[in-house]
């Protein structure tokens, strides 16, 4: 059985996560940015105060002026829906369902060709 080293498994998904958060995505096709709503596309909330203090690790905070965009599935979402990782720039934005897939995706074994 080949078993792939964690921090290489980390690497496949974060390089997907770089193609797909990337201008044109996979298919190299440019998509405008759109403009943060005043609600959260997650949780319906108001974007205001502590719902605009996204957290990144246990005790750093990033604040913004209006709600982040989910570099994976776009969403704009709170800081109750949305939490700053470090995978390639350190500001790397993924909402806790996009997350959670990523976690499911790489705890699923990997099958060979």
């Amino acid at each position: 059985m080949d078993v792939e080293a964690p921090g290489r498994r980390l690497f496949r998904y974060a390089t997907l996560l770089v193609s797909l958060a990337s201008p044109g995505g996979l298919r190299g096709e440019a998509k405008p940015r759109m403009q943060p709503p005043s609600t959260c596309q997650s949780c319906r909330r108001s974007a205001t105060g502590s719902l605009l203090s996204y957290r990144k690790g246990p005790a750093d905070v990033v604040r913004n002026e209006a709600l982040l965009q989910c570099d994976v599935c776009e969403r704009f979402a709170c800081a109750e829906c949305l939490q700053v990782y470090d995978i390639f720039s350190g500001y790397d934005f993924l909402c806790h369902e996009c997350a959670r897939q990523f976690d499911l995706a790489a705890a699923a074994p990997l099958r060979g060709h």
